[in-house]
């Protein structure tokens, strides 16, 4: 079966991109779309240490900022373990979706600094919709307004970037 896997990455892979993984999944369940390995992961354990969470269960204020808009989308994310993207990862991988273009080329320890030989399969999460933005890191003190307006946002990018994505993996 050809690849047919996209990575999102943000920082600890406790937010952003986990997010991204979990609508992702819904989407294609929903619409019944097959073959496609959703998956995210972190850059933070290149960059300085490991997230000191497992997940998002183990920031109490990101979570209770998260908790409605994670309901209001449908999606559970207490079951995720935060995991760094690897060279295999990157091997694999159809599609790298990066949250950030700080993580996706600006920082000395951005997807394209340690992986330069993927820039190919490399891209903004935003592209989706072809924007060049960012969507926000909130920060585990940020209000539950900036958590909800940024699960809004990677909400919206992926159901109106759906038929991009299915593209970029050939489907």
């Amino acid at each position: 079966m050809p690849n047919k896997q996209v990575i999102f990455v943000c920082k600890g892979n406790i937010h952003r991109s986990v997010i991204a993984e979990y609508i992702t999944r819904k989407l294609i369940c929903d619409r019944r779309i097959s073959g496609v390995l959703v998956k995210s992961r972190g850059l933070q354990w290149y960059m300085t240490y490991p997230p000191s969470g497992r997940n998002l269960m183990d920031y109490k204020q990101a979570l209770d900022g998260s908790r409605t808009a994670l309901e209001e989308q449908g999606i559970d994310v207490s079951d995720h373990v935060a995991r760094p993207l690897s060279l295999q990862d990157m091997e694999r991988a159809k599609l790298v979706l990066v949250m950030d273009r700080e993580l996706l080329r600006s920082h000395r320890m951005s997807v394209l600094h340690l992986f330069p030989e993927y820039e190919s399969k490399t891209r903004l999460f935003t592209e989706l919709v072809g924007e060049q933005s960012d969507i926000e890191d909130c920060g585990e003190h940020s209000s539950e307004t900036s958590y909800k307006k940024t699960i809004e946002q990677i909400a919206r990018i992926l159901r109106d970037g759906l038929p991009q994505l299915m593209a970029w993996l050939d489907l």
